[in-house]
């Protein structure tokens, strides 16, 4: 049995939308929570990407206002990373998981 992750032939809906917020992190840094909320979301907008809403996007723009782009998880991080199209600095960390 093979367990090595089969290669899409396109990114995820997830991978995408993590680099729609690594996009933003790199731009929204030190900007009002409500410039980075409007950033995110037409950046989601302009990849076609399912619209974000609620808690979730309020949590991913107050992050990339930080500078720190939102990780939606491990396998969205290391799918948009493997496509070239994320942080390349290091300092990205894991957020949205209680307990840490």
């Amino acid at each position: 049995m093979n367990n090595t992750p089969r290669r899409r032939d396109s990114p995820s809906e997830a991978a995408r939308l993590q680099s729609a917020i690594f996009h933003v992190a790199a731009r929204a840094k030190d900007l009002p929570v409500d410039d980075a909320r409007k950033m995110l979301a037409a950046e989601v907008r302009q990849r076609n990407l399912t619209p974000l809403h609620g808690l979730w996007i309020d949590a991913a723009a107050t992050s990339a206002a930080l500078g720190k782009p939102y990780i939606l998880s491990n396998e969205a991080l290391w799918e948009a990373t493997d496509e070239c199209c994320g942080p390349d600095d290091g300092q990205t960390t894991q957020q949205g998981r209680s307990g840490e």
